[in-house]
């Protein structure tokens, strides 16, 4: 494959950035072509589920009618879940096959991406679970201890910041499991266990590139629900609680701007899924080995057949 990107590669924090966008700059057609065919139908699905929802949701607060509020919020957070999984798993399901020199086709991806479907469902579901769970707990502790310095502007951004701290670190703690599922091919729970272990002497050094990451990720983000997030705050003072079009085109152009920036942020995860791995395994120096003695042996195979 010509300009074939090594993954398997240890790189430091800049040649990581280097890498990604490089990896992009060389396959944006195929990845904008199973984007737009493959992911993009399913976000825009849940834009306009989720915009319904919400409007529901959002006349039920006012009618203070709470009787399937929770049920409510279990649909929607299936609805993201099922979503962002689908999305996640085309990407990483794109990678895999780069790295094994497997030719791009849609097929290929689809079939691919539907066999683990359920199974990146499930980390989604749990790493879901986990991070909500403990950045509860955490933050009923921190607002405790803050709650004397609350009043405070100082207090405020304090905890505001240490509130972000703790969901990076909690995020950072689950970001290799998907990677794990679908580049080594493991079950859930095995992805899991892996996932923790190469984190294991890198921990700090992944949260701060994923911090760094976020950061970009966000102000990409930002083009695509700025119009969105104009229309959210009119309507926290708007009598009528009607969806208008504009309010509409505004959600839609959100979710394709996460159709076509949040692949970045998988992209990024992986090149330091890779990273880790080399970094204990050394996986890609032995190929290259194994590699070079071939070579040198189909070489040293050819100069004894000319005598």
């Amino acid at each position: 494959m010509e300009n074939w990107i090594n993954l398997r590669q240890e790189r430091d924090f800049g040649e990581k950035f280097n890498a990604t966008f490089t990896f992009i700059r060389q396959n944006y057609k195929n990845l904008l072509i199973m984007l737009s065919l493959m992911g993009l139908p399913v976000m825009l699905l849940n834009g306009i589920i989720s915009l319904s929802y919400s409007n529901s949701l959002r006349e039920m607060m006012v009618n203070k009618d709470t009787q399937f509020l929770f049920l409510y919020f279990f649909v929607m957070i299936l609805l993201i879940l099922v979503s962002y999984s689908w999305l996640n798993l085309i990407v990483y399901t794109f990678i895999h096959n780069y790295s094994q020199n497997i030719p791009f086709t849609l097929e290929s991806i689809f079939k691919h991406s539907i066999k683990k479907f359920l199974a990146i469902l499930a980390t989604n579901f749990f790493s879901f679970l986990f991070i909500i769970l403990g950045y509860v707990i955490s933050v009923i502790i921190i607002s405790f201890i803050f709650s004397v310095f609350i009043k405070s502007i100082i207090g405020i951004i304090l905890f505001v910041l240490t509130l972000i701290f703790i969901f990076l670190l909690f995020f950072t703690f689950f970001s290799m499991v998907n990677p794990v599922l679908i580049f080594d091919q493991l079950s859930v729970w095995e992805s899991f266990s892996r996932g923790f272990l190469l984190l294991k002497d890198k921990f700090f050094k992944t949260f701060g590139y994923i911090t760094v990451s976020i950061l970009i990720i966000f102000i990409m983000l930002l083009v695509f629900s700025l119009p969105l997030m104009i229309y959210n705050q009119e309507m926290k003072y708007s009598v009528v609680n009607e969806v208008t079009i504009g309010y509409i085109i505004a959600s839609l152009l959100s979710q394709i701007g996460i159709t076509y920036i949040y692949p970045v942020f998988y992209i990024i995860l992986s090149f330091q899924y890779f990273n880790l791995v080399e970094g204990h395994e050394s996986t890609g120096l032995k190929l290259e080995i194994d590699s070079l003695i071939e070579r040198q042996s189909s070489e040293n195979k050819g100069n004894e057949g000319e005598y």
